[in-house]
Parts: structure tokens; C-alpha cells; sequence
């Protein structure tokens, strides 16, 4: 069902019961409270008069996981988060990092797959860089992710470093479907 302009009333015209569910009772199923099925939603625009109900989620692991990768991984189970979105997400993540080696890098970012396939880049990345050996730092940052075709996605955070050991502890990454 689509939302449509109502009809203009006219005095002395009575609505039909077809009127009066096409103006009135199926515009209002197409408004925010119609289309809620659950608590903590958000609604976007889908198209044109059209919204759509979205589910943000995040996912959290505590424990610590290393890698000697230079090229993008998944430790464990990342963390990672499956989402409906629109074309647009926007997503948080963070992480307690570190790297065996001074002056080495510790680097995490988001890879998406489903409906659409995106490595994890360092253009995107969270980065700790040039501090003194086995030294903890938490980071985060926000990023904007437009171009998806909309539909199933999984947000999976990645970790790399430049050199030495990366230790990466208390990930975190919330997505916010738009």
C-alpha cells in the first residue's frame, strides 16, 4: 500500500466507506506509528511519500584478540552486525588497541557483505600510530557509508597492523540503517 493525497471534501457529499479507507484509514497506516512493529526503531524516507522502518543493533566482545596481518582480517567473530538498510548506514566502532613494536601501527575497520560488498579500507579506519610498545589506547570514530543497495547487510569489524603484534580488546560497532 502506498500513501496517496487525500481527497478534497466537499460540503453536503458524503464519503463512501472506499473513500474514507483509501484517504483516510490507508494514509494512516502509512505514517510512523502504522508501520512500527517494535520498540527503539527508526524511519526513513525509502522513495518519494514512502517510509521505511529500520532496526539500528551493535555487538560488543571484550575479550582480546592479536593478528600479524598487514592486510584486513576478522579476529573471531569480529564483532559484527546484520542490518536492513536503505542506501545509506551510518556506523560506529572502536577498540582498545595496541602493537608489540614502537612507532607500529595498530588499524581496525568495517568489511560489509550481503547486499553489498565492501572490503575494509583504511580510508574508513580507526588508526593508533606512533606510541611506545604494548601500550593501551582506545579509539573510535564514525563513519558514513552511502552507495549500498539496499537490503541485508553484515557490518564485520577488520584489524590489521603495520608491523609486529596487534592486540585489539573491548570491540565495539553500533550501525545506525538509513
Amino acid at each position: 500500500m502506498a500513501w496517496t493525497a487525500p481527497m478534497t471534501a466537499v460540503i453536503g457529499q458524503p464519503w463512501t466507506a472506499a473513500q474514507f479507507n483509501q484517504h483516510v484509514r490507508d494514509n494512516l497506516l502509512e505514517t510512523m506509528p502504522g508501520k512500527a512493529t517494535a520498540a527503539n526503531r527508526l524511519y526513513v524516507t525509502s522513495t518519494t511519500k514512502a517510509i521505511a522502518e529500520r532496526a539500528p543493533d551493535s555487538a560488543f566482545l571484550a575479550t582480546a584478540a592479536t593478528t600479524t596481518s598487514t592486510s584486513y582480517v576478522t579476529l573471531g567473530t569480529g564483532p559484527a552486525v546484520t542490518v536492513t538498510t536503505g542506501s545509506t548506514a551510518v556506523v560506529w566502532f572502536g577498540c582498545q588497541l595496541k602493537n608489540s613494536l614502537t612507532n607500529a601501527q595498530a588499524m581496525a575497520a568495517v568489511a560489509i557483505s550481503g547486499a553489498t560488498t565492501r572490503d575494509a579500507a583504511d580510508a574508513d579506519r580507526l588508526l593508533m600510530s606512533g606510541v611506545t610498545a604494548d601500550k593501551d589506547n582506545r579509539f573510535g570514530v564514525c563513519r558514513r557509508f552511502t552507495g549500498l543497495s539496499p537490503g541485508s547487510q553484515t557490518f564485520t569489524m577488520q584489524y590489521r597492523v603495520s608491523a609486529g603484534t596487534g592486540t585489539f580488546s573491548r570491540r565495539e560497532i553500533v550501525v545506525l540503517p538509513l
